[in-house]
């Protein structure tokens, strides 16, 4: 009775988590389905000129959304090291010294950082975006000189000389020139509803398969459509008229408007066409498909081929700039576990160590220096930036402001200058910060001491030591207590 018991439990058991594994594949599953169905969506959106150039704009604004935010990012922490550099400059000789020392140290670390990894993304990114512009203007430019139903008909009149089509003996030929018209602007109000669908792709370029784009083969010159009418000419001597439609017999009754002419050639409005459909380019197909299309040697190419077009935006569309928290936006908790913001806290605390040499005491060391748990070092250590205010005597008019506001005025060289200077007369000529003072303390207070622990024999003018009785449980005492403080002291040095 118990194992049918049992038994029955671990099939209760069972029985929901199939369930979950149901319900998470499912979820999985619609996540898929919902993301293939938007850019089946946004692509079938895809179908005319003014939707093409709306995608190109999509891609192009995803592309920028990849990196923009990361070079801000880098242009705001840059910022923030001109201001820690000059705080640490000018609180040189405080209590703060080695704390804005500290910030300025992870800062910088952390915009080399960013300026790397936007170094190593900026060239793919860059590329793509430049060739998807290229190709928004072909289809631009192509667009502008196809875009015309019709072409305007120049002066129409009688060919005198040159070798004619016909060989008749009584046949008469007209000339006319004509020139497509070039269309400066399309109205694609109509495209206005289906722009939001193609919007939608801006967050999924990671997730494309295929460029719905115009294929670099069908950008080509138009189809032209010349139709001539002509009503009885050949016996007659024909004149031009001058609306350059017409070449007419000037004695025919039909005068100068000729339409109703019996004796007349008449060009009609030459007919361009040129319909060009955006087609799917499969990404990863097309990328890697015949390399042959390079650009030859002291050759320009005009036309973006659809081989480079796939390979840049396939070489892009991954990548992601990472977003690097400011040391303003941080916490005590994360930089007390920075090796810098360790050492900066041992050296203000005169290397005083707490008795566990653990990882863990150490960065409680560093918490405390940083102004205890839980605090945002923004409002600890830049706020006071922001409001301490200073007046710099100058030979011209003086300088005035906040460490903040000095650190991004037109002064910054000049302040920094100044406060560099005064630090050196502050110090006597040495500069020396609170961390270099207690290194050099604690190297003074080791070589007074023997590896145990034990202290020298004294000078023969220096006082007589007074006589105490040492058991042998006090020698190991003070051996393992002066011990532990030796290896207090190295720690620091390793910090």
């Amino acid at each position: 009775m118990k194992k049918k018991q049992k038994k029955e439990t671990r099939g209760g058991s069972t029985a929901p988590h199939k369930v979950y594994l149901l319900a998470a594949a499912l979820i999985s599953f619609t996540d898929t389905a919902t993301t293939n169905q938007v850019i089946n969506t946004g692509h079938e959106a895809v179908n005319s000129f003014c939707t093409e150039v709306h995608y190109y704009d999509t891609l192009l604004a995803a592309l920028k959304q990849k990196i923009d935010p990361a070079r801000q990012r880098l242009a705001e922490q840059l910022k923030e090291i001109k201001t820690l550099t000059l705080a640490a400059t000018r609180y040189k000789n405080d209590e703060l010294s080695t704390v804005y020392e500290c910030l300025l140290a992870e800062a910088t670390k952390r915009a080399l950082d960013s300026a790397s990894a936007l170094a190593a993304l900026d060239g793919p990114i860059s590329a793509a975006a430049a060739t998807l512009t290229a190709k928004k203007a072909e289809v631009q430019t192509h667009k502008a000189l196809t875009a015309a139903t019709k072409a305007s008909v120049g002066n129409a009149a009688p060919q005198q000389h040159g070798n004619a089509v016909l060989t008749e003996g009584t046949v008469k030929s007209c000339s006319s020139e004509a020139e497509p018209a070039t269309t400066l602007e399309i109205d694609c109000s109509e495209a206005a509803a289906t722009k939001t669908k193609i919007s939608a792709l801006q967050g999924l370029v990671k997730d494309l398969k295929d460029l719905k784009v115009t294929s670099q083969a069908a950008i080509k010159p138009p189809k032209v459509t010349v139709t001539v009418d002509a009503n009885n000419p050949a016996s007659q001597t024909l004149k031009s008229l001058q609306d350059g439609r017409f070449c007419i017999d000037n004695s025919d009754s039909g005068g100068t408007t000729a339409a109703a002419a019996q004796k007349a050639i008449a060009i009609r409005d030459l007919v361009l066409e040129s319909k060009p459909v955006p087609v799917a380019l499969n990404i990863d197909t097309t990328a890697s498909g015949d390399q042959t299309t390079a650009a030859k040697p002291n050759h320009v190419r005009l036309l973006t081929t659809d081989q480079e077009l796939t390979a840049a935006f396939k070489a892009a569309q991954s990548l992601n700039a990472p977003i690097t928290k400011l040391i303003s936006e941080e916490t005590s908790e994360t930089l007390s576990s920075n090796r810098g913001c360790q050492a900066a806290a041992a050296a203000a605390l005169e290397g005083k160590l707490l008795d566990s040499k653990t990882k863990t005491e150490i960065n409680k060391l560093a918490l405390k220096h940083l102004g205890e748990e839980g605090k945002n070092i923004g409002e600890q250590f830049f706020t006071k930036l922001k409001n301490d205010k200073i007046t710099i005597p100058t030979t011209a008019d003086p300088i005035t402001g906040t460490t903040e506001e000095l650190a991004h005025s037109g002064h910054f060289q000049k302040v920094l200058a100044f406060f560099n200077a005064k630090n050196k007369m502050d110090q006597g000529g040495k500069p020396q910060s609170l961390h270099q003072k207690a290194v050099k303390n604690l190297r003074n207070r080791s070589k007074k001491k023997t590896k145990m622990g034990i202290i020298k024999q004294p000078q023969p003018n220096a006082k007589p030591l007074k006589r105490k009785i040492v058991t042998k449980q006090n020698a190991i005492g003070t051996q393992t207590k002066n011990s532990a403080k030796l290896k207090r002291e190295r720690l620091l040095f390793q910090l």
